[in-house]
């Protein structure tokens, strides 16, 4: 969707601005007078988001991400004006009127930046979706969205960039870096919910910032049917204000689970949008997804992966996304063609649905029923574990490992929420994040959870609340219409307010007939599941397209990754990973294969 360069007495941004753009059909906007200049790309139709200047004040405003207003009524009324930039003017008018309460105005995902004589003005979104990285040690201001390009930049004025090997054994070990803002020493990330101010002068800046908003959970208690209500309530209300009258040719990413079922049918014309699932082969996730949209009378598109859709994906999504974290989430680049030339103005998805509204930053652990775990939850106790797999580094590493899980989280001290707040924020740096910044660089992404009220009830409801499936299950069965009711939720086999006793039976009876139905089906390589992503194991085990890759990862990568874990994953046959480690050879691959694509921009080593 958006990109930016920002420099200080540098033609850098413009020279390059080119670089912004993922897409072919970019608009590219730029801007420079006698200290700054900006380039900025936008990839959806709708430019109500385009840049704006106020030529009584020089004062510019520059909008990345998709900030929504928090009446939908006002942006209705916006959008009744002339279409172009109209809510970038309707932001700009109220920063030149108030100032002091201008990010009581905003809302949803972005990067918001204002441009006055000598000073810039940046606002980041509360949770950090939308990254904005600045070099730490160039006497002039670089900003930019995308770690790589700014680092380009940098090496451009021959300024040394170093390796951030701290960052690189977190992600190995952990799904992501938690302690560092990216993989180079030279590069800082701003902080969420921030105002920055940056004054320009002659050859340097000074740097300001005021936090707008704490992500300090105040807890509620009510009955959790109330929960459910508000829930209701809040995405019924997210959904409102983001369907005003220009955002006309809507789709929906739709799975056979709860939160894009939610979505579905708090559109106010779920008949309009076009819901799109994808799969690998015709399963009981596209047949689920298939109904709902039969339900709401929506066009429903099936979208089928080939045997090697991540493989040929691979290198632009790392080069797309700087690397950040794992190929295993490069959903969508083969689908780009699809995605992009569709030309939607809004691609709606559940993403963050699970760490806002259902507890997945929290430590939590099954229920068992006939000693199988089932997919309902408990709390457990607070460990640094959680989610995505950890994998043991070397005797060198592990103990600094150690030291930066401690020291970041302060497990010593902390609590359950604190706990679950660090991991909620910054979200680009979720483990998951390299599909979803693909759709922020990319398409026309509107993820509805990142709204404001629901972020107010993350920080209200009590950890066990969210981990009770009931709160989340009945506001969704409250917003679908009788007949979704009756659909079943394809993570555990029954409908959404299922009773716990009846998931328990439908999960292990769907277990068993699984377990039957490998018995008597032949061994094949099929990478096909029953749910929405693929069986890995086997792709990894089986694809030449992988080994291919795997293999030609440069001696130098190798080295630098082998220096960190405790085995050499290149000695460890392709055959031999299975389900409890394929995750850390999908991170190595990443890492390599980043380090190789951006080997002549920094230099190996260490911190």
């Amino acid at each position: 969707m958006s990109d930016f360069l920002l420099g200080q007495h540098s033609s850098y941004p413009i020279d390059n601005k080119a670089e912004n753009s993922f897409t072919s059909f970019a608009e590219l906007f730029t801007h420079h007078d006698k200290v700054m200049s900006v380039s900025l790309s936008r990839n959806e139709c709708d430019s109500i988001w385009a840049p704006i200047a106020d030529p009584k004040t020089q004062t510019h405003m520059f909008i990345l991400g998709r900030p929504c207003l928090e009446n939908s009524q006002i942006l209705n009324r916006v959008a009744q004006e002339k279409k172009q930039a109209c809510l970038t003017k309707y932001l700009l008018d109220n920063w030149l009127s108030n100032q002091t309460d201008f990010h009581t105005y905003l809302n949803g995902y972005f990067a918001i930046i204002i441009v006055t004589q000598q000073q810039i003005h940046v606002f980041t979104d509360k949770l950090g979706v939308y990254p904005v990285f600045k070099s730490r040690h160039s006497p002039t201001l670089k900003l930019a969205s995308h770690p790589d390009n700014l680092t380009a930049w940098l090496h451009d004025e021959e300024m040394t960039v170093t390796l951030n090997m701290q960052a690189l054994a977190e992600t190995l070990a952990t799904g992501s870096s938690f302690s560092q803002a990216s993989f180079y020493n030279e590069i800082d990330a701003l902080k969420p919910a921030t105002h920055y101010v940056f004054h320009l002068e002659q050859e340097t800046y000074t740097e300001s910032s005021q936090p707008y908003w704490s992500i300090e959970q105040q807890k509620l208690q009510q009955p959790q049917k109330k929960w459910s209500q508000d829930i209701a309530q809040a995405i019924t209300n997210a959904m409102a204000k983001r369907t005003h009258q220009f955002s006309k040719k809507n789709a929906l990413l739709l799975s056979g689970g709860a939160d894009s079922r939610a979505i579905l049918f708090a559109h106010p014309h779920p008949n309009q949008l076009c819901t799109i699932t994808f799969c690998d082969a015709y399963n009981a996730e596209a047949n689920t997804a298939k109904k709902l949209a039969n339900i709401a009378q929506s066009s429903h598109q099936i979208w089928f992966r080939d045997y090697d859709h991540y493989g040929h994906a691979f290198t632009e999504s790392i080069k797309t996304t700087g690397g950040l974290w794992s190929i295993k989430d490069a959903h969508y680049v083969s689908f780009k063609e699809k995605l992009v030339n569709n030309h939607w103005d809004t691609i709606f998805t559940g993403c963050y649905a699970d760490y806002l509204l259902k507890g997945l930053g929290i430590n939590k652990k099954h229920t068992q029923f006939l000693g199988k775990p089932i997919p309902l939850y408990v709390r457990a106790p607070m460990t640094s574990h959680f989610y995505q797999p950890h994998f043991t580094l070397n005797d060198n590493w592990q103990p600094q490992l150690n030291a930066s899980l401690n020291q970041y989280y302060e497990f010593e001290q902390t609590t359950v929420d604190k706990l679950e707040n660090k991991r909620i924020s910054p979200l680009y740096k979720e483990a998951d994040a390299m599909g979803r910044l693909y759709l922020i660089r990319c398409t026309a992404w509107e993820p509805i959870f990142c709204d404001n009220e629901i972020i107010d009830l993350y920080c209200k409801m009590p950890a066990d609340i969210k981990l009770n499936y009931r709160t989340f299950a009945e506001a969704v069965q409250s917003i679908v219409p009788e007949k979704a009711k009756k659909v079943i939720n394809n993570n555990h086999g029954g409908r959404l307010d299922a009773s716990e006793f009846g998931i328990k039976c439908r999960y292990l009876l769907r277990r068993f007939k699984s377990k039957v139905l490998r018995k008597l089906r032949p061994k094949t390589t099929s990478i096909a599941t029953q749910a929405s992503w693929p069986n890995f194991v086997s792709y990894i085990q089986h694809s030449a397209e992988f080994k291919h890759h795997w293999q030609s990862v440069s001696p130098q990568a190798q080295t630098l990754i082998k220096s960190m874990l405790a085995h050499d994953p290149w000695l460890k046959p392709l055959h031999e990973w299975n389900d409890d480690n394929n995750d850390l050879i999908l991170r190595a691959l990443t890492i390599g294969l980043w380090l190789d694509l951006t080997a002549n921009t920094h230099q190996y080593q260490q911190n």
